[in-house]
């Protein structure tokens, strides 16, 4: 094998490492306490509603910012912490129709810095309240929810 082959097949794995990088260094798994806190004191939730909010999050996105979820019903994709549709609340940028109403890329959902996403998240809770998110609907409604105490 040639001396310039042999180098070229070692710059392919380093550039697919460079490549997938900073998706890869943009990926937050939230701690229990660290979202809330982080909801509570950032973003102004009341301690009161975060039991709510965290399990929420936990049904929907196990607390990752990078989690993306396909609906073959629709094509649609949901996205982040808070699995936000983007039929009606962001732009996937893939071209399909979108209402897009919190005037938002998806991909700023997808972020560690969820500043983005609670704007959007603070929108789609003024018309649906929590009945907006199915996560919360089949594993919050109703049901003795974790307490957030521990976390403050």
């Amino acid at each position: 094998m040639s001396s310039l082959k042999a180098i070229s097949l070692g710059i392919v794995p380093i550039l697919l490492i460079a490549r997938f990088l900073p998706s890869i260094t943009q990926a937050k798994v939230y701690g229990f306490c660290e979202l809330a806190q982080l909801l509570h004191y950032k973003h102004g939730i009341a301690r009161a509603d975060l039991p709510n909010w965290m399990c929420l999050v936990r049904s929907e996105s196990s607390f990752d910012t990078r989690a993306t979820h396909w609906n073959s019903y629709d094509g649609s994709t949901d996205w982040g912490l808070f699995q936000i549709n983007d039929r009606y609340w962001c732009d996937p940028g893939n071209q399909l129709p979108t209402a897009n109403v919190c005037r938002v890329k998806c991909s700023k959902f997808l972020v560690p810095n969820q500043d983005e996403a609670m704007k959007c998240v603070r929108k789609i809770y003024e018309v649906h309240g929590f009945e907006a998110w199915a996560g919360w609907k089949n594993q919050c409604r109703g049901r003795k929810l974790d307490d957030v105490k521990q976390c403050f």
